[in-house]
């Protein structure tokens, strides 16, 4: 219809314009509008190998740092005219597991994975076909990979610090199970250069808001309320903050 060779119209379909004239191409479109054309992905795929989409999975989506990371992933591969489809793991490893299996069967060009386990065998076990893999924010211990980390040892050091300098002789720090969780680990032993003597309280990530966990938090303040004394309440999450605020603006203030 638009007066062309096939491999023209594969070759606008993929954007390549700039094989072909000005008028060619608008000729192209003109037909594509027409005839309300719609590629065939599915049948793309089966050509070129390649779906054009990114698996980012997310630790917990609820937290500001994994909202934050997947529309700066997002960003970043639509340059690259690559489309990211976001799992979320919902801090629950069977989730986890689950969202592995699936990428695994699926025909992605790509994964950035903030995973919840600290092994990478467990990753290796899921994810056997080949795909372009990034670890984020975890160290797995594996080169397998390339990886991007923040520093959060350093981070939590010098937050301590500064908390130190200001007379907050001592610290409770709460955080969701940190065993297997590099991050955490991390930022605890920042924590623990400056206070070595730490109070850890951990939630349970399943029913991290239950009472008995803030009535716990609540005891051990009230331990803490040595007259010239300031306690330092320390998150390792940000989520356990906004709803720890909460329950004691309702039950304390």
């Amino acid at each position: 219809m638009a007066g062309v060779s096939i491999a023209t119209v594969s070759r606008f379909l993929n954007g390549q314009l700039n094989r072909m004239s000005k008028k060619t191409a608008d000729r192209i479109a003109k037909i594509i509008q027409e005839t309300n054309y719609v590629s065939n992905a599915s049948a793309r795929q089966l050509v070129t190998k390649n779906s054009g989409i990114v698996a980012v999975v997310a630790a917990d989506i609820d937290d500001y740092f994994s909202t934050e990371f997947f529309k700066g992933a997002s960003s970043v591969l639509e340059q690259h005219h690559l489309n990211a489809v976001l799992f979320d793991s919902n801090s629950r490893l069977n989730r986890e597991k689950q969202n592995l299996k699936f990428i695994n069967q699926q025909t992605f060009d790509g994964m950035i994975l903030q995973p919840l386990t600290d092994k990478s065998q467990f990753v290796k076990e899921l994810v056997r076909r080949p795909i372009k893999t990034v670890i984020l924010d975890r160290d797995l211990h594996d080169d397998s990979w390339d990886s991007v980390q923040t520093n959060n040892f350093q981070a939590a050091r010098e937050a301590s610090l500064y908390f130190y300098k200001n007379s907050f002789t001592k610290i409770i720090v709460i955080s969701e199970p940190v065993t297997g969780i590099s991050t955490r680990q991390e930022r605890l032993k920042g924590i623990q250069t400056v206070y070595p003597n730490v109070q850890l309280i951990e939630i349970d990530n399943d029913r991290p808001f239950l009472k008995k966990n803030y009535e716990k938090v609540s005891n051990l303040l009230k331990k803490n309320q040595v007259k010239g004394e300031k306690t330092l309440f320390f998150f390792l999450k940000e989520r356990l903050l906004l709803n720890f605020f909460s329950f004691f603006y309702k039950k304390v203030f």
